[in-house]
């Protein structure tokens, strides 16, 4: 842990989401979550975009029509089919590896300190850790660095000794950096994945993100727009239900 927070760094942002949302709503649940979505934006936009927030059952039916979720589940037993439960939405908006290094460990400054996600999840039993960052580290130029994939591994290392399982999920392709450096960056995590897999961790995935129309589905340069998670839902839910059927 004194490791891993070397590599954090205060945004104001993030410490106030995590102290003020994230922590209070773990207080406030303590027999959850059995799975954390953690990252940047296009985490936390689920919660605005998609409707979908903390503790309901997800994904939404804003992200996910009733109709929609049968036809995944024509096999379900009730009447309605099954969404998940207990879900914690633990994104924040601009957050960068570095930052959401900074809200798993917390931080011991006197003038502001924070409690770690990853000690409030400790005994939490956390059966998925689904994990979309790197979009803010992107270079428009340069893509991805090497620093910002060994900030990721110790991410990954992170989660993986708390237990569950890991799904990475891609970065999105975007107007204003090249489809060249996204798809480079998404080969580099698939990569990180295998190398993870090759040491004997059968705990984590590797989820490619759906392609959208950059012209209907981002809301801005970047960010989704209700259509673009009514897309990603669909590919994140069925990712998601596998892992957590098989455990």
């Amino acid at each position: 842990m004194e490791n891993l927070m070397h590599y954090g760094k205060y945004k104001q942002r993030s410490h106030e989401t995590s102290r003020e949302r994230h922590l209070v709503e773990l207080e406030n649940n303590p027999a959850q979550p059995s799975i954390v979505l953690l990252g940047d934006s296009m985490i936390e936009r689920m919660i605005t975009t998609g409707l979908s927030p903390s503790f309901d059952p997800w994904p939404s039916t804003t992200m996910i029509s009733d109709e929609t979720m049968a036809q995944q589940q024509p096999h379900a037993s009730s009447a309605k089919p099954a969404r998940s439960q207990g879900v914690l939405n633990a994104g924040v908006g601009g957050d960068k590896f570095e930052n959401v290094i900074y809200r798993l460990t917390g931080s011991s400054d006197p003038s502001r300190p924070l409690g770690g996600l990853l000690d409030a999840l400790r005994n939490r039993n956390v059966k998925l850790w689904v994990l979309h960052v790197g979009t803010n580290n992107l270079h428009p130029k340069r893509g991805l660095r090497d620093y910002d994939l060994a900030l990721l591994r110790l991410i990954v290392e992170a989660l993986l000794g708390m237990g569950g399982k890991i799904l990475l999920v891609g970065l999105f392709r975007r107007k204003d950096i090249n489809d060249e450096l996204v798809v480079k960056a998404n080969e580099n995590y698939l990569e990180l994945v295998r190398q993870f897999q090759e040491e004997e961790s059968d705990r984590i995935e590797f989820l490619e993100p759906p392609l959208v129309d950059k012209d209907e589905c981002l809301v801005d340069h970047v960010h989704l727009n209700e259509k673009g998670y009514q897309i990603w839902s669909e590919v994140l839910f069925g990712a998601v239900t596998n892992i957590v059927d098989d455990l």
